[in-house]
């Protein structure tokens, strides 16, 4: 029996339409490779997360002699760890990969060895990525600016806070006047240290 597996990510700016936009076109990928619909295993998640819909799919659907197609390892694993893990679990139970654009197939020794080196090239290429980006934004700090979502209290709501508190308004009234929300109206007051007037 062949199986698919689709998965993509939810980046934190992506809206539910792109999300699902992008999970139809890993499901059509595995059709257009003939796998049936109907042995399609689809999931939101980040390569990096646990995903129990894959586990289920490797340790229950699948039996003996059955084949994996993913669109691409990188949907499989984003890492060399779990890459060794799929590939391990896939072997012990006797499942193959089939891998549509680095054009792997695990069932044969070589398939297995191009598996793994590129698992590993695609670890390297991820942990490179994340160093650039960190990179950029220890940059960024360095030049003063703000790094990560934009600040909700602005100076003048600052201002508003502390005057409205020092005349002893509650918390509810301060959010309420500023537009700020109650929970960060009271965080900003416990940092800041601002006691009633």
């Amino acid at each position: 029996m062949i199986y698919g597996y689709a998965r993509v990510s939810k980046g934190r700016f992506d809206s539910d339409r792109k999300v699902a936009a992008n999970l139809r076109v890993e499901i059509k990928k595995l059709t257009d490779a003939g796998v049936e619909r109907r042995h399609i295993v689809a999931e939101v998640v980040s390569g990096t997360k646990r995903r129990p819909e894959f586990e289920r799919l490797l340790t229950e659907a699948m039996q003996p002699g059955d084949t994996l197609t993913v669109s691409n390892l990188s949907r499989l694993a984003r890492s060399a760890k779990v890459s060794e893990w799929a590939l391990d679990t896939l072997e012990q139970r006797g499942l193959h990969l089939r891998c549509l654009r680095e054009d792997i197939d695990t069932g044969t020794a070589a398939g297995r060895l191009i598996y793994r080196i590129i698992a590993a090239i695609s670890q390297a290429q991820a942990e490179a990525t994340a160093e650039d980006s960190k990179a950029g934004q220890d940059w960024a700090r360095d030049q003063g600016k703000h790094i990560g979502r934009p600040a909700v209290i602005t100076p003048a709501k600052d201002l508003a806070i502390r005057h409205l508190r020092q005349q002893g308004a509650s918390l509810a009234a301060i959010a309420e006047a500023t537009g700020v929300s109650v929970s960060s109206v009271k965080n900003f007051i416990r940092r800041e240290n601002i006691g009633k007037g």
